[in-house]
């Protein structure tokens, strides 16, 4: 089987599961919310507190485990449980409400650890191509499977109900038979004892730990990115209509891909002028999408600002990724992946405070975050990226 097969078989696979990941995120809380089979009403963001909290934790021992484990077997065995887990939450249902909640926890515990491996496998894979080119065609997909998902999400569910979660759960199945095959035909990564893996993986993560502009850096990247689309949502229902909310978050993910394809097709490194270019960019979206009556000028400041936030976070991403040893990859991603989560997590309280304080307020500090992300960024490629070559 030949490489490039291979890798387009990976790559969809990654498309499937994160359509699923997609519809389970929006849609399987907006479900419990409403009163699962009519029994019980949860908290929308206690179920979001808990996906982003076993992200967070699990993102670390992930990067780990695929450094020093099969990452090739990893991903397809956490495809299989995830489908084993949505069953088990189907059945439980039936029986105890509570107990089938109980559930939600270790499925997304689960699914941090197979996107930290499919990650790994993806960008070690027998391909031409750097891995660089790599990590932007996952983005890509990724992206692009999102932007389907993420509004499809609550419109499966209301209609399908359970049978969406079964309906899910037989696509993780297919996506992890894809990545059997794919096991199957490939060869087996580099056997390396697992001493030298571990020197390798803390060879790689003490300089980052260690060093508060890499630590700085990607916390704001998590706190700026994901937890300010719900104010810029909530902008454009105050403006418009529930139609414009939806449109907003069409806008947003169009952004996105259109600076992933832009960083993929022209391999534009970001130096440090386009670094504080784009974070001014982002600040004056910010600023003025808070200060405009327009929802169409709304919408344009909030694809300039995701399509800016998104080239800085994937080239933070290339750098995190592409310097250092392969043998640390799994060790570097779920390190930054889980710092990302926690500005996320962060990102979540800090923006239920953000209607007691006026829209100047916000937008000056979000400002000012932003400029100390830019300088400290800049510093992290000057200090640390050295230390992990």
């Amino acid at each position: 089987m030949l490489a490039r097969n291979q890798y387009f078989l990976l790559l969809t696979s990654t498309f499937i599961g994160t359509v699923i990941c997609g519809l389970l995120w929006t849609g399987l809380p907006v479900y419990l919310n409403s009163g699962l089979l009519g029994q019980l009403n949860i908290s929308l963001s206690g179920i979001y507190s808990w996906a982003t909290f076993g992200s967070m934790v699990f993102s670390i021992f992930g990067g780990l485990l695929a450094d020093q484990r099969d990452f090739r077997k990893i991903a397809f065995a956490t495809q299989f449980l995830s489908a084993l887990l949505l069953l088990l939450l189907i059945f439980i249902a039936q029986f105890s409400v509570t107990g089938a909640l109980l559930i939600l926890p270790f499925l997304y515990f689960n699914l941090s650890l197979s996107m930290i491996a499919e990650t790994v496998w993806i960008l070690k894979a027998p391909t031409d191509g750097f891995v660089r080119t790599r990590l932007l065609d996952r983005a890509i997909l990724t992206t692009i499977a999102k932007l389907s998902s993420f509004s499809l999400g609550p419109i499966v569910f209301s209609i399908l109900g359970m049978k969406a979660v079964a309906a899910c759960s037989f696509m993780f199945i297919f996506a992890g038979v894809i990545q059997l095959f794919v096991y199957f035909k490939s060869s087996p990564p580099d056997s390396i004892p697992t001493s030298q893996v571990r020197s390798f993986s803390w060879a790689a993560l003490e300089p980052m730990l260690k060093a508060p502009s890499f630590l700085i850096t990607v916390l704001l990247s998590g706190l700026l990115s994901v937890p300010l689309n719900p104010l810029f949502a909530m902008r454009a229902l105050q403006l418009g209509t529930i139609n414009d909310v939806s449109i907003f978050w069409g806008t947003a993910g169009l952004g996105s891909l259109c600076a992933i394809t832009l960083m993929r097709k022209t391999k534009l490194n970001i130096n440090r002028m386009y670094l504080f270019v784009l974070a001014l960019i982002m600040a004056a979206s910010v600023q003025l999408g808070f200060m405009t009556e327009d929802v169409l000028k709304l919408f344009i400041y909030a694809f300039a600002y995701v399509f800016c936030s998104s080239m800085i976070s994937t080239q933070i991403q290339i750098d995190v990724t592409t310097t250092g040893h392969d043998q640390s990859m799994g060790s570097r991603v779920g390190t930054m992946n889980a710092l990302m989560d926690l500005g996320i997590f962060l990102g979540m309280f800090a923006g239920s405070f953000a209607d007691h304080y006026s829209p100047s307020t916000v937008a000056a500090l979000v400002g000012i975050l932003l400029v100390v992300r830019a300088l400290s960024f800049d510093r992290m490629r000057r200090t640390v990226e050295p230390h992990l070559h």
